[in-house]
């Protein structure tokens, strides 16, 4: 809060973030015995990339009200770029140091309440992996309005297993 105290209840966090006295920790936590400092810098670049490549919303701007404290439809940008890793090493030795440091981000000490440790788009990939094998599940309401769809539009070759 503005007396520089910690703040957990997400309530007090909102309340606080809407009436612009409070903010959000960066990466890492507070100072830099937690890194927070380079926490701080990742989300500055973020910040950068996301709203100056694109004249985009930025900060303040992201809660989704005007100075006013009118809502306003949230500008959230976003930024994606594309690197050619051959212009930096050969690809070969890329995949085998990036193979390598995420199997040893995988092998790393866990938490007692943790059975592994994931990596970036393993959980998407498992659940992808899942959503081909068993489906998407249809709930009845859904499965309804599907079949009234397929009725009105007349759409008689797809058939489905409800």
């Amino acid at each position: 809060n503005q007396m520089g105290e910690m703040i957990t209840d997400p309530s007090d966090v909102i309340k606080g973030l809407n009436s612009d006295s409070v903010a959000l920790l960066p990466l890492g936590g507070f100072g830099e015995v937690m890194g927070g400092h380079k926490g701080y810098g990742l989300a500055a670049m973020v910040e950068i990339m996301c709203a100056s490549l694109q004249s985009g919303a930025y900060l303040h701007e992201l809660l989704g009200f005007d100075k006013d404290g009118n809502k306003r439809p949230f500008m959230v940008g976003h930024f994606f770029m594309a690197i050619n890793v051959e212009n930096f090493v050969d690809l070969e030795e890329y995949k085998t140091t990036t193979g390598t440091i995420l199997r040893e981000l995988r092998a790393s000490r866990k938490s007692p309440e943790c059975n592994r440790i994931y990596t970036a788009g393993e959980k998407e990939y498992e659940m992808e992996i899942c959503v081909r094998e068993r489906g998407v599940a249809a709930v009845p309401n859904l499965q309804k309005e599907i079949k009234y769809i397929q009725n009105e539009l007349g759409l008689t070759e797809y058939q489905f297993p409800f």
